[in-house]
């Protein structure tokens, strides 16, 4: 049975804070690595009952497969800092022709 090209889902988490983009003294610079200057972002924990990690999306939430049903799958998050106004979940598709 073939199975359909991962699909990779990102969590953008806005936080109220200001983001400064100088070098961090605590950070050892990795070679060829261009974000090794970036502030660092605070963490989070996102969670689902039906998304494994390193597993496909279930038939269901899928479009563009035989018996998809473009079904969102549920979604929680926690350990947010107090300062979050809104997440933003983008999906990424190898596949697609626009390579979104």
């Amino acid at each position: 049975m073939a199975h359909p090209p991962p699909i990779v889902i990102s969590v953008l988490l806005s936080v109220g804070s200001e983001a400064k983009p100088c070098a961090r003294k605590d950070v050892v610079r990795v070679a060829n690595d261009p974000n090794w200057r970036l502030p660092v972002v605070p963490e989070f924990t996102l969670t689902s009952p039906e998304v494994r990690e390193g597993e496909f999306l279930p038939l269901w939430a899928r479009t563009a497969w035989a018996g998809g049903e473009d079904r969102s799958p549920t979604l929680s998050w926690s350990g947010a800092p107090a300062s979050t106004k809104s997440y933003v979940v983008t999906v990424y598709d190898p596949d697609a022709p626009t390579g979104s």
